[in-house]
């Protein structure tokens, strides 16, 4: 009988480590936006988060939980939460920013969590998974987005969907935010 050790692969943008060995995987896949609607999925969700998001799930009032997913497999990609605004934070981008002075609160969605699912972080999914949210959202009357990078983050993400790096806040999250009118 052949005895067959058990290996714990981890990952790291696309490289693969399997206990003394290191792969590298490329993989095709054909993104889609998806609504994420039943329990099963949403649990699914709330696990990735838990484990490879620094903020977690989230508590409190959801607009929607998004995925961006393999249309072939229905592998998540990269998973997005959309909660509604907070008053104050709006308030103080109308005060700093000329362009906000327009946007009424009902028209400003905040992208509360937003990650790329390992071992796609490579891919820039959450980057494509922002866009297709800014244009589903423009189409349904929304002119805002608003979200945190958390302190020592680079906010890739962001930069390569076009938004707007504001101000810190007193804890090192950045405000990023893109209008889309």
């Amino acid at each position: 009988m052949l005895n067959i050790p058990q290996v714990i692969i981890t990952f790291d943008n696309e490289l693969w480590y399997c206990g003394d060995f290191v792969m590298k995987v490329e993989v095709e896949v054909e993104p889609v936006l998806w609504l994420v609607r039943d329990k099963r999925d949403l649990d699914v969700v709330k696990a990735l988060l838990k484990r490879f998001h620094p903020g977690g799930w989230v508590r409190g009032p959801l607009n929607a939980v998004w995925a961006l997913c393999d249309e072939g497999t229905g592998g998540f990609l990269a998973v997005c939460i959309i909660c509604p605004p907070m008053p104050a934070v709006v308030e103080k981008a109308k005060k700093m920013y000329s362009e906000w002075e327009d946007i009424e609160m009902m028209d400003v969605l905040f992208v509360r969590r937003i990650m790329t699912v390992p071992p796609f972080s490579a891919g820039g999914f959450a980057s494509m998974l922002l866009l297709q949210l800014e244009e589903q959202y423009k189409s349904a009357g929304f002119k805002a987005f608003y979200s945190y990078v958390y302190p020592g983050l680079p906010g890739h993400l962001y930069q390569r969907a076009k938004w707007k790096f504001g101000w810190t806040g007193a804890r090192g999250h950045r405000f990023v935010y893109k209008i889309i009118k």
